[in-house]
């Protein structure tokens, strides 16, 4: 009764380690949105861009060229469904 108690329990930390580890080791996924901000359309002043970003996104904003303006595009990593 003891070594198959021993076996179990044996055979359970062994899965479990498994999964986990397979569990971390799969790829975050990376979202990316535009965050509008500012008088005009197309103005994106780079400062602002990364600090709205990490505040609602927890994300790195950058200023990047769009039409005839610029426009902050927010990356960040998002959830799996």
């Amino acid at each position: 009764m003891r070594k198959s108690f021993q076996r179990l329990f044996t055979v359970l930390t062994i899965f479990i380690i498994l999964v986990a580890g397979m569990v971390s080791a799969q790829p975050k996924q990376n979202c990316s949105t535009p965050l509008i901000f500012g008088r005009r359309k197309g103005e994106c002043i780079p400062g602002s861009c990364a600090l709205l970003c990490e505040l609602k996104y927890k994300g790195m904003g950058k200023c990047i060229i769009q039409g005839k303006g610029m426009q902050c595009n927010c990356s960040f990593s998002c959830q799996r469904p």
